[in-house]
């Protein structure tokens, strides 16, 4: 088992740094978003692990402006694969195309590779 450590540019010029630590103490996904004097602090809950049932805090010029907690209890609302599943039957009955469509998961699994391999860089 092994840490990995990104740091991408997107596309649009936003910046990522991602950690994925297998073996850390807790499983937790997080999010920070800067946005001019905004910023967001994300804890989405894992399958009622460290950071459940998960937090949204708002900080616009250092003040919390929102502090909103998760209500959620089952492991697969929690880890958002019922949203998933819901977005994507809505796709198809309301006639649209889902998305991410196979085309634009490809990028996913060619990381994937990359990581697999243990190569020092990707680019898309």
């Amino acid at each position: 088992m092994a840490n990995v450590f990104v740091d991408a540019v997107m596309t649009s010029g936003a910046t990522a740094h991602l950690a994925f630590c297998p073996a850390a103490g807790a499983a937790v996904e997080r999010a920070t978003m800067h946005a001019g004097e905004d910023t967001l602090f994300v804890r989405i809950p894992m399958w009622k692990d460290f950071d459940s049932p998960g937090r949204l805090e708002h900080l616009r010029r250092g003040t919390l402006v929102a502090d909103v907690r998760g209500d959620a209890e089952e492991p697969f609302v929690l880890g958002g694969f019922y949203a998933e599943y819901e977005a994507f039957l809505g796709d198809l009955a309301a006639g649209r195309t889902p998305s991410p469509s196979l085309a634009e998961s490809r990028q996913s699994v060619q990381i994937a590779g990359c990581v697999r391999r243990r190569e020092e860089e990707f680019h898309a």
